[in-house]
């Protein structure tokens, strides 16, 4: 997976740069870390030795973290989650929006047809 993004800091100047990697999530430390346009290669690997992995990578001036694959998997759900939670609200709010616009609408017209008549009326009794 190649993520591509610029966020804002992930930590407060009161921690540390590796108390920050050691508590960071996943999505936080990519938020953090990656600037504007940067790739992220992210991998699900199992290894025996850190050293081995980490040698394929030191010609790019990498930054290496290593995060549990299980709270990894629990963070990517619970992320789905809230952005399923979010579109639900959002499509709650703009038919709301939706409906009092409608409204709106509906009250507009009974006003005209209300003064149509009005003015029918005051036509035919010669008013």
């Amino acid at each position: 997976m190649v993520l591509m993004g610029g966020y804002g800091a992930l930590v407060g100047s009161a921690i540390d740069w590796s108390d920050a990697v050691t508590n960071a999530s996943l999505i936080e430390h990519v938020l953090g870390c990656v600037g504007e346009d940067e790739p992220v290669l992210i991998a699900v690997i199992q290894e025996k030795d850190e050293a081995n992995f980490d040698k394929n990578f030191e010609k790019f001036d990498a930054d290496i973290a290593r995060f549990d694959a299980a709270e990894v998997a629990e963070e990517v759900a619970e992320a789905q989650r809230v952005q399923e939670e979010m579109a639900r609200q959002a499509k709650k709010q703009l038919r709301e929006a939706k409906k009092q616009d409608c409204k709106q609408k509906i009250e507009e017209r009974r006003e005209k047809i209300k003064s149509h008549f009005s003015n029918i009326g005051k036509k035919h009794k010669g008013e």
